[in-house]
């Protein structure tokens, strides 16, 4: 167990728990929640039992644009414990250059930029997950759904998973 975290990885933490708040929060301004899956998979069921499927298959994008970065992350990033190096970088570049991708689109009004914000969320969320040793989730879907593209990745990369 690490007792003393170096200042640079909390700082790091908390500038990316910075930016998905806010990336939650645009989505939450819209009507929904964007990285928060167990939120979005309770509102396309809801949406189905209404009959609204428009609207839960739009949901539901948003769900696999998540899990679509999940599995970029696992392909990239094949250790589970933190180990410095450029797959790490490219993470966060390919992070970068989907939200930079979205801005434009959520400013012209266009559904996509909330799948591609999505997706950068998807790809943070598992890239965290992995080189800080999450093995099991219980309850929240965001963890799981992560954990899930994670070892997709991993297959795809021809690794073992657990």
């Amino acid at each position: 167990m690490i007792t003393r975290l170096p200042r640079w990885i909390i700082l790091g933490g908390v500038s990316l728990s910075f930016i998905a708040g806010y990336i939650n929060a645009i989505g939450f301004l819209n009507g929904h929640a964007i990285s928060h899956m167990t939120g979005l998979v309770s509102q396309v069921a809801i949406g189905i039992a209404q009959g609204d499927f428009r609207h839960a298959f739009y949901l539901g994008l948003i769900i696999v644009s998540f899990f679509t970065g999940s599995v970029i992350s696992g392909f990239l990033i094949q250790q589970s414990t933190l180990v410095l190096g450029r797959r790490y970088g490219l993470a966060l570049i390919i992070e970068s250059i989907l939200l930079f991708s979205a801005v434009p689109l959520l400013n012209r009004g266009w559904e996509g930029g909330f799948y591609v914000a999505a997706m950068a969320c998807g790809l943070q969320n598992a890239m965290a997950s992995t080189y800080s040793g999450a093995i099991v989730r219980t309850t929240h879907l965001t963890g799981f759904i992560g954990d899930f593209g994670i070892a997709i990745g991993h297959l795809l990369r021809g690794l073992p998973i657990d």
